[in-house]
């Protein structure tokens, strides 16, 4: 019965959401209303299940003993990311100060994305399953999902897999909603700043076919 009921969270809240989207059932202009109702359905699974701060990685236990790793994590990431958009010359974004959809939603909606994929999904996944490579790769693949509307092309989706890997491996060692917001933040950042993936959707896909 518990592995059914997670299998249901999981393709409701973070399988079904994308591909509508994909799909243009949700059209592509809904999706951070989209987001925040998963937000809200993981919320109400979060008090339904009266999950704690703790269980969730909001904690400060282990804050100053994981900072250097999740420090080391960002830099390392902002510098793959640079790294990649000057190797693929890919142009930075343009006039993001003035963009006011990337600077309301990039920070508010990393810090939902890592509630909902590392302090909620992460322990749901650890319920059904024993094996840290299992939970990572599944953890990996369902958030590189959601990000698959925004990939320029199969670069940027192997790149989100192996950023989801990493990101889902550190939490595991060390879960900590805290240090790995403010990672996302920054990483997020970086990431839209030199265009890995853009804000607006690619229509029909047209990587696939490539």
């Amino acid at each position: 019965m518990g592995y059914t009921v997670i299998l249901l969270e999981i393709m409701v809240l973070f399988v079904l959401p994308a591909i509508l989207l994909y799909l243009d059932i949700i059209p592509f202009k809904y999706r951070v209303q989209t987001f925040i109702v998963i937000i809200l359905g993981v919320f109400s699974l979060i008090v339904g299940r009266g999950m704690t701060p703790t269980e969730l990685g909001i904690r400060t236990d282990n804050l100053l003993s994981s900072l250097h790793i999740y420090a080391a994590l960002t830099l390392i990431g902002v510098i793959l990311i640079i790294a990649f958009a000057k190797t693929t010359k890919q142009p930075p974004m343009s006039g993001w100060k003035r963009n006011k959809h990337f600077l309301i939603w990039f920070a508010p909606l990393s810090i939902l994305q890592e509630l909902a994929f590392r302090g909620y999904l992460i322990p749901r996944l650890q319920e059904v399953s024993n094996s840290g490579i299992i939970i990572i790769l599944l953890n990996a693949a369902l958030f590189t999902l959601i990000h698959f509307i925004y990939a320029n092309d199969w670069n940027t989706l192997m790149i989100l897999f192996a950023g989801g890997i990493l990101f889902a491996t550190v939490y595991v060692q060390y879960p900590n909603l805290i240090l790995i917001a403010i990672a996302h933040i920054i990483l997020n950042f970086a990431a839209q700043r030199f265009n890995l993936y853009r804000l607006e959707k690619h229509k029909h896909f047209h990587f696939l076919h490539h």
